[in-house]
């Protein structure tokens, strides 16, 4: 986030912050559906 912040000051455009932040999201996504997926087969046990 630091490194997009100095990018979007540097090049005065918000691209790396959408495409940090995007990313960001994604991990977020992936995480919560493993954990859901853990959930669901400690629950058939």
């Amino acid at each position: 986030m630091i490194l997009a912040g100095q990018l979007v000051l540097r090049l005065r455009v918000p691209y790396p912050d959408f495409v940090i932040g995007t990313l960001i999201g994604f991990h977020v996504i992936n995480e919560t559906i493993e954990i859901l997926r853990d959930a669901g087969s400690e629950a058939d046990e």
